[in-house]
């Protein structure tokens, strides 16, 4: 509903079921509740969103984990009530195919959980793309970072006191795109209450409706803050861990369409590394990837 002043507000609900990760072991986990967002634009180009969302999760399905390993599993129905408040400016030409133009937002998330403990979240995500010449390439990049603090709650981790849905994990075709969606999961194989992800394309046409783009991908996850180490943001030699930046470098085509690019990307991991928390080890390969819009 649009209001007098230039403010907007949605009311709304949602359900999903799907695959999550604990230990690096999936279960199926049901999600559901409803939310309430204002949104106020205070430029051309710059607006603000206040939200409330309640959710309740459950997980319907146990990971195939010994035990000893389930201890901090989460087998109860989990309520979680949260406030949010993002801050977004945005000055692309084209929102479903951008050939130029910047944009930045800021999310600040926080709220208890069950009454008894509860995260705050923080993230800022910018992405710049140059002016291209008449006819050109385009060059674009992308830094994505955020991080999750934890409060109250019997957790010795940071992971133990934050509802599993919440924590980060990165990979796949808007991401790093040498890897599976959504497959770098952290040293503990469940996410990351930190997050880091860096990207840079050059986008050129090839003919009529057709473009092509080369790429360097990077991110990771960090299970504890005080796992990420500046040093471990290198490519670096022999099998990467859990806490290792992960590079890929790939090439793509993309199809223009009126909802946006249709875009075949590949990408090549340029490192070896042990899966989480098995540390079963992946040599360096090459990621697929079909989707819908530019990755940034």
């Amino acid at each position: 509903m649009a209001l007098r002043t230039r403010a907007q507000g949605e009311v709304g609900g949602y359900f999903q079921q799907g695959d999550e990760y604990f230990k690096g072991a999936t279960f199926s986990q049901r999600v559901w509740g409803f939310y309430f967002s204002a949104r106020r634009r205070l430029s051309p180009f710059t607006e603000a969103t206040l939200g409330l969302d309640n959710q309740w999760s459950r997980p319907m399905t146990t990971p195939g984990l010994p035990d000893s390993q389930l201890t901090s599993f989460p087998e109860q129905q989990l309520f979680t009530q949260r406030l949010s408040l993002v801050l977004h400016y945005d000055r692309r030409d084209d929102i479903l195919d951008p050939r130029q133009g910047s944009t930045m937002s800021w999310r600040r998330l926080g709220g208890p959980s069950a009454g008894r403990r509860g995260a705050v979240q923080q993230g800022h995500h910018h992405r710049h793309l140059a002016p291209p010449p008449a006819g050109g390439a385009s060059f674009g990049v992308r830094a994505q970072a955020g991080g999750i603090w934890a409060f109250g709650g019997p957790g010795t981790s940071p992971l133990e006191n934050v509802p599993i849905q919440d924590l980060y994990l990165t990979g796949g075709a808007y991401s790093v795109r040498g890897y599976p969606e959504l497959s770098i999961n952290g040293a503990d194989g469940s996410g990351g209450v930190v997050l880091l992800v860096t990207n840079a394309e050059l986008r050129f046409p090839l003919y009529g409706l057709l473009a092509g783009a080369v790429f360097l991908d990077g991110g990771n996850v960090w299970s504890r803050a005080t796992d990420f180490k500046i040093g471990q943001l290198g490519l670096g030699s022999g099998p990467g861990d859990g806490n290792d930046y992960r590079w890929s470098v790939g090439t793509g085509v993309r199809l223009r369409t009126p909802v946006g690019p249709f875009r075949a990307d590949v990408g090549l991991r340029l490192r070896s590394y042990a899966e989480a928390p098995t540390g079963a080890v992946r040599s360096e390969g090459l990621g697929y990837h079909l989707s819908i819009g530019q990755p940034f």
